[in-house]
């Protein structure tokens, strides 16, 4: 399996709009279990969330089909704040997993975003389910 980086030219996101990162890669002979992994960082290096394509899984690693695949992460809109981030992959390579830092790079504008909005707080600025009810 070989991941090419990706271009660091910085991609513009709105605060509102969900994205995905994919995974465009080819297996060519059996490989051992794996698992494709990426880290979202800010600018300074303060981890924001890992993910993996094993996730919903209960194991760590998982078979790879043979031949050309693309695994796609989809990342909701209205869960990152404005600001600048960095996209870190993992690439397993036999018994081990090689790091690709910085491989992408994207801006989250504050067009639509809720703490341009109002001036919230925190390090996710996500768009939560609120719920009301009459209640007898």
């Amino acid at each position: 399996m070989s991941i090419e980086s990706a271009s660091l030219d910085r991609v513009n996101i709105a605060a509102d709009s969900g994205f995905e990162i994919a995974f465009d890669y080819t297996v060519k002979k059996p490989l051992p279990a794996g698992r494709l992994a990426l880290l979202v960082t800010a600018t300074d290096g303060t981890t924001i969330f890992a993910s993996a394509n094993t996730d919903d899984t209960t194991a760590l690693r998982g078979p790879w089909p043979l031949g050309r695949q693309r695994t796609r992460c989809r990342v909701p809109g209205h869960l990152l704040v404005p600001g600048q981030y960095y996209v870190t992959i993992s690439e397993p390579v036999e018994a081990y997993d090689m790091i690709h830092e910085r491989v992408l790079a994207f801006t989250i504008t504050e067009e639509n975003s809720l703490i341009a909005r109002d001036g919230r707080r925190g390090v996710v600025a996500p768009l939560l389910e609120w719920r009301s009810e009459p209640v007898a």
